[in-house]
């Protein structure tokens, strides 16, 4: 029997349980450390990541808020996106309970 190191694990497991990714509609998996917010489009079925931000993260969090660089990490990911035509995708908030940086760079703009 699989058992959980804490709560957090269980919250991830869960969703991820029930969020997949498709090439039409990429899962939105966003990642929080610390010091630095990152984003990537998944395709669940392929395996496959379609876009990704983090390696703009520095520049985007130099002299800035969290919820400001989550937002221009946003912009990113949708210019990105765009470029490969994906305009919708699927939000994993992963196990966070706190949306207030996860979920800025899903607004729109």
């Amino acid at each position: 029997m699989y058992r959980f190191r804490n709560t957090k694990e269980k919250r991830f497991l869960r969703t991820r349980a029930n969020i997949r990714g498709t090439g039409d509609k990429p899962r939105l998996s966003v990642f929080r450390s610390n010091k630095y917010i990152y984003a990537q489009l998944i395709d669940d079925f392929s395996g496959v990541t379609l876009v990704s931000v983090d390696s703009e993260v520095l520049a985007a969090h130099k002299g800035k808020s969290k919820t400001e660089a989550a937002a221009i990490l946003g912009e990113k990911m949708a210019e990105k996106a765009k470029e490969k035509g994906i305009t919708k995708a699927i939000f994993d908030k992963g196990g966070y309970l706190s949306l207030i940086h996860i979920s800025e760079p899903t607004r729109p703009y």
